[in-house]
Order: C-alpha cells, then structure tokens, then sequence
C-alpha cells in the first residue's frame, strides 16, 4: 500500500482486513481490532477525520491493547494526510513520549520532520521554520542512523542546509560590498564551519581568502586558500584564490 501527500512520500506497509462498517457520530469501542482496520481502509478511503475519531476512541477505551499503540501511531500520519500538520506533529510527539522503546518510533521522528520540512514555504523569508525542519531532520539522523528513513531525512536536510547557507551568503556579499568586512567575514565563517556539505563551501572559502587579504592579513589568507586547494583542486574559486595569493609573491 502506498500513499502519498504534498513533498513527502511514505511507504507504509499495512495488511488490512475488511472490518464491520461505523456509522454511529460518538465512537463506542467493543472490539479495537475490528475498529483498527476499518480505520486503515477509511484511510484508503480519505476519510482521515472519522479515521482519527476512530484512533482516539481506541485509545480512551482500551489503551493497554496493542491497537491503541498502532493507533496512536497511524493517527499522526492520518493527520500528515489531511494535511494538518501541526497535529500531526503533536501526535508524533504524543507517540514518542508514550512509547520511546517502540521499534517503530524512529518512523514517529521521521513523521515529525516531514512535517515540519512541508510547512517551508518560502526558504528567502522563512529561516525561522527552515531550522526548524533542519533540527528535526537532524535529530532522527542523529538518534536512528540505520533508520530507514535517514535516506530520505539527509536529502531533506541537505535542501535546508543549503537554503540557510545561501542566506548567510547573500548577507555577507552585501556586507563585503558595503566595505563592512569584520561582519561579513563573520557570516562566511558560519557557513564555513556549520555547512560545510553545502554548495556554498567554495565560494565562503574563497570570501575568506579575498576579505584576509584586503585587510593585509596574508597569513589567514593563505591558510583559507590551501584549505580551498586541498578540498577543491578543480574549483575555480580555488583557481581564484591561486591568483589572488600569486600577487603576494
């Protein structure tokens, strides 16, 4: 089974048996596991909200079965699907600190991120969340790094770290060509140093160079470009860098 939504993709594998039809408003919960599975085709279906319903009334109703613990998991990619991400988010916090030793709460960190990478909107104005989305990006690849969702969670967190990194850049050219150097060298070293995997490495590297020798301080300078010609041999910041510090000689 596959389902997708918006820029997340999310393989779920589930089996699901037909369960007895629901048509009552207030859910009363007499057997958790038939009202699991007709929650799971109600999500094939796009009936989300009734599946949530349906989640939460397992829960309040049999919460030490083992279906109020899946459906406290499927109820945050419920909410992903109806595309309210911020419960979804709550949901996926709500699962992780009900059940942190569940083999499966790396997918509920990786439900948290995707949510928060799909509310980026506009990644000129919008850093605020643009961190945000890194951070939760980063917190499943740190604490599940054989997850199978760290794959997709390093593309994403490239996407964020070169979006962050590309602002620092555009403020710090505006800096150096104010002629306010101190500021500018400030924000190249930022990406220098927290985003260094980005496409915007070279460059920073070679701002540094360029600002250390305008301000006459040619050791610094010269340090910046052999780490550039070490790293980046065939870059042509780096065959700038070469020139620049030939006019030393």
């Amino acid at each position: 089974m596959k389902w997708f939504k918006g820029k997340g993709t999310i393989f779920f594998f589930i089996l699901v048996i037909q369960g007895c039809s629901y048509h009552d408003k207030q859910v009363i919960v007499m057997d958790p596991k038939a009202l699991y599975e007709e929650s799971l085709l109600l999500i094939q279906k796009e009936d989300f909200g009734q599946a949530i319903k349906n989640f939460d009334a397992i829960d309040r109703d049999f919460p030490a079965s083992e279906f109020a613990v899946k459906s406290n998991m499927i109820k945050s990619y419920a909410f992903y699907l109806k595309g309210e991400l911020v419960d979804a988010i709550f949901a996926a916090e709500d699962f992780i600190k009900k059940y942190p030793a569940h083999p499966n709460v790396d997918f509920m960190y990786y439900m948290k991120a995707l949510c928060e990478y799909d509310q980026i909107v506009d990644v000129e104005r919008d850093q605020k969340q643009t961190i945000k989305a890194k951070e939760a990006l980063e917190e499943l690849i740190i604490k599940y790094p054989h997850s199978k969702y760290v794959e997709d969670a390093k593309q994403k967190r490239l996407y964020t770290c070169n979006a962050i990194a590309g602002k620092e850049m555009a403020i710090a050219t505006l800096y150096q060509n104010q002629g306010k150097l101190i500021p500018a060298l400030i924000r190249y070293r930022a990406v220098v140093k927290d985003y260094n995997d980005t496409i915007f490495i070279e460059e920073a590297l070679y701002r540094m160079t360029e600002i250390y020798y305008k301000m006459g301080i040619k050791k610094d300078a010269k340090m910046y470009a052999s780490v550039l010609g070490y790293n980046y041999p065939s870059s042509p910041w780096y065959k700038k860098a070469y020139n620049l510090m030939q006019k030393t000689k």
